[in-house]
């Protein structure tokens, strides 16, 4: 077996090159030295994936060996300086893996790791860490850029410190005093993970406290106790809740490993208590997840969230339904019949936009669009459901295109809503398989709305232009019909050319394109004729008109240079302390110079929304209407 350092550089180089940090444990050479090292560790007891340890010590100093290597010096013994010759260090391996530069948050967990450990080794080198945080370091916004985001990588290192825990508490106290709070929660919720003597020494030091801050860092330090084994974490929490009611019994509702008696405790205790519906709505969520309650109690439960909910004033109500919302993931038929509830009291349709994102089943979300579009469906109203449709393509994809394909069905009369939907893709419409329509109704059904939609046909071109292989010939010439319809009325010649770009060099694909010749022929002819009316023609019958047009305003362009130019304000005058400045490039603070981008944006109109907008707009209204 090759010894640690070399096995170590191997897994490094393999994590830089595929960029990752979970791993399958089939993928790993020398896994078992790697989890026994503590490189690695098992996220759960019944997956295979592993996760990066970014904290290991054995890792992070072959990672600042290779980075002294790829640098060609040693690092600095400076904390600035170390810090920024970490950077260097990614930006190095950033170009040799392909990665932009503007990527910013690449290989995060490595470098936080290995600043964390040069953290430690100026410490054991007497760089006194504590003092220089708490007396020294400036805050944020006047920082050097190296230190923007010190404490993040303060409480990785304070586990592995060797402080004290009354110089532990110290940092913690100094921090929680401050307007960030979010590092030092974190640190305690995840202290006992990493050093479960240090966790509890410094729950005994501050038990005492009874400052809010200081009393939620101690919840956070019991949870991580109560999850690491500690038998009498259990009991202190609900001490704390005792002693101070606004800490919330869901903090203690979402611990694992709870048995169902104090489960039922904690319900008879915090139903009846003076805590906000809100809180009470938390702690139900948490109960109702947990696995070892049978159906009536969890029922039950359901039975007090309807309640709260449906008793909450208007100012708790919104609270309430975020916490169902975010909190409630199992059982997404009762979280769907909430939410019913509380847009039946509130009509507060923007909750729409994030509600499903941890939803699985994409009925739900269909079944609700259905809904609102026979009752109050308006053209604008598929933006609250845009997010959410892209979450299910994204992780339900099969069923989703099942829902989109099904609202084809001439029997729903749905209008232009499946094109709707499919426009929510990112960048370019959802990719349905409009072939996989089962009946020649439902196919025209497909080609007749796609080409009635009012814009991006280009985008919706390539999914239709599938249908030309339909098994059905009505489908085949209903296409050919509707394609030739919008070259002569709508895109023309930009049509045309864009059909014969997506077409194969098969024969069949070759007559296709032959009769779509037709009718831009006859678009040019029909073209040339009205061009050869003077009459029709603008540039004939409004010339005169034109040229006043223009007259008039280069005579009223001379009045306004004139002004300017003689103006106590004008920009003559402010041109003696104005720079003008040009160029194509742009650079921020110390950075490298960034050229210039160019953004590019275009969308086809049909052109019937311009020759008569108001028939266009009664016809696309009106369209598949019941």
């Amino acid at each position: 077996m090759m010894n640690k350092t070399k096995i170590l550089d191997k897994f490094l180089e393999y994590h830089l090159s595929n960029q990752k940090t979970q791993f399958k444990k089939d993928s790993l050479e020398n896994y078992e030295v790697l989890i026994e090292l503590k490189v690695i560790y098992p996220i759960s007891e019944v997956s295979d994936l592993t996760e990066l340890n970014s904290d290991s010590q054995e890792l992070n100093k072959v990672a600042i060996a290779y980075a002294e290597k790829k640098n060609k010096s040693k690092i600095p013994k400076d904390l600035i300086k170390g810090f920024g010759f970490i950077e260097d260090f990614r930006d190095k391996i950033k170009i040799e893996n392909g990665i932009r530069k503007n990527v910013i948050n690449a290989y995060s967990e490595l470098i936080k790791g290995m600043k964390s450990f040069f953290l430690l080794t100026l410490k054991n080198n007497g760089f006194d860490v504590k003092s220089f945080y708490i007396n020294e370091l400036d805050k944020k916004g006047e920082r050097d850029n190296a230190l923007f985001l010190f404490e993040d990588i303060l409480f990785r290192f304070l586990p592995y410190s060797g402080y004290s825990p009354r110089e532990v508490w110290e940092i913690c106290k100094f921090t929680l005093d401050s307007d960030d709070k979010y590092y030092v929660l974190e640190f305690g919720a995840d202290l006992p993970n990493k050093n479960i003597e240090l966790s509890q020494e410094l729950q005994t030091l501050i038990k005492e406290e009874e400052e809010i801050d200081s009393l939620n860092f101690q919840v956070n330090l019991l949870r991580g106790l109560h999850h690491n084994g500690d038998k009498n974490a259990y009991n202190k929490l609900l001490e704390l809740v005792e002693k101070n009611k606004d800490l919330g019994f869901g903090r203690i509702t979402s611990l694992k490993n709870l048995t169902k008696l104090q489960l039922k405790n904690l319900y008879e205790n915090f139903i009846v208590s003076e805590t906000s519906s809100a809180s009470k709505v938390k702690a139900l969520c948490d109960i109702i997840e947990n696995k070892s309650i049978d159906n009536k109690f969890r029922n039950k439960c359901f039975k007090e969230i309807e309640k709260l909910l449906k008793e909450s004033s208007d100012e708790d109500i919104h609270n309430v339904f975020s916490v169902i919302t975010y909190d409630l993931i199992e059982f997404e038929s009762k979280k769907y019949e909430f939410l019913i509830l509380y847009l039946g009291k509130t009509s507060n349709y923007n909750v729409l936009r994030h509600f499903f994102w941890r939803f699985k089943d994409p009925q739900y979300l269909f079944h609700l669009i259905l809904s609102v579009y026979s009752t109050k469906w308006g053209r604008n109203s598929i933006k609250f459901f845009e997010q959410s449709i892209s979450h299910f393509w994204t992780t339900s994809r099969d069923e989703t295109e099942k829902h989109i394909l099904d609202m084809f069905n001439p029997k729903y009369k749905l209008g232009l809503l499946p094109v709707e939907i499919m426009m929510c893709g990112y960048r370019n419409p959802l990719q349905v398989n409009l072939l996989s329509l089962g009946t020649q109704e439902e196919q025209i059904k497909a080609i007749d709305a796609i080409c009635m939609f009012p814009h991006s046909f280009d985008k919706l071109l390539p999914l239709i232009l599938e249908l030309r292989n339909s098994k059905f010939k009505s489908v085949r010439d209903e296409l050919e019909s509707q394609l030739g319809h919008l070259i002569i009325e709508s895109y023309h010649k930009m049509l045309y050319d864009s059909i014969i770009n997506l077409l194969t060099d098969s024969t069949s694909d070759e007559r296709f394109a032959e009769r779509l010749k037709k009718p831009l022929e006859l678009y040019n002819r029909v073209k040339d004729l009205k061009k050869s009316v003077n009459d029709l023609n603008p540039e004939m019958n409004e010339k005169d008109l034109m040229n006043f047009y223009y007259e008039l305003e280069y005579e009223n362009r001379l009045k306004i240079m004139e002004e300017i130019n003689t103006g106590e304000n004008s920009f003559l005058k402010m041109a003696k302390n104005i720079t003008v400045v040009r160029g194509n490039s742009w650079k921020i603070g110390g950075k490298e110079i960034q050229p210039l981008s160019n953004f590019k944006s275009e969308q086809w109109i049909n052109g019937k929304a311009f020759k008569n907008p108001e028939l266009f707009e009664f016809t696309l209204n009106n369209y598949d209407k019941a």
